[in-house]
């Protein structure tokens, strides 16, 4: 976990001075990539998977509602991972445990909101994220963000994203009730 990524952005090193936010995340890629550095002369090296994501998007000033602030990077790495690989698909944070243990043919039936967007299965690519009175829903047709106080789409209204994205979120609410 890193807050040097976030305001106030000040952080122990100064290779852009001139963009603190830029230099922030600089000194994260030097971190991470040092990091990397030392796991790759370890014998563990050759079994490990690092993943790395975010909670969000590179959104500095940027509205919650801005496209920017869904689009976010998983990284997988390691010597586990056998080829280099980029996957341009919409998915959300939570189908990251199928995706990962389909790669591993293990069963992840009991992750009921998460897909493996490597599997023959995965038809329907689609991102959703609550927040504070919110959600948003991303799918190839666009993004709809819904503020739940207003009862309104906030950003690009689509009837039927909108609807989408209400019924997952109730499902998780029926879900969170059961636990």
């Amino acid at each position: 976990l890193t807050l040097s990524s976030h305001e106030d952005w000040k952080v122990p090193y100064n290779r852009i001075p001139d963009d603190e936010i830029a230099n922030s995340f600089a000194y994260v890629d030097d971190a991470f990539g040092r990091l990397v550095d030392r796991l790759r002369q370890t014998p563990a090296w050759d079994n490990l998977l690092i993943v790395v994501t975010g909670d969000h998007g590179c959104n500095a000033g940027e509205p919650l509602s801005h496209d920017k602030y869904s689009h976010i990077p998983l990284l997988m790495l390691g010597g586990a991972v056998k080829a280099p690989r980029r996957i341009d698909t919409i998915m959300s944070q939570s189908d990251i445990a199928s995706t990962i243990l389909g790669q591993l043919d293990m069963s992840h039936d009991e992750f009921i909101f998460s897909r493996d967007v490597m599997s023959e299965s995965y038809k329907y690519p689609f991102s959703y994220h609550t927040f504070i009175n919110g959600f948003m829903f991303r799918d190839a047709t666009g993004f709809t963000v819904v503020d739940n106080v207003t009862d309104s789409a906030i950003s690009n209204p689509d009837k039927d994203r909108e609807h989408k994205g209400r019924i997952i979120l109730q499902y998780l609410y029926e879900d969170l009730a059961k636990r």
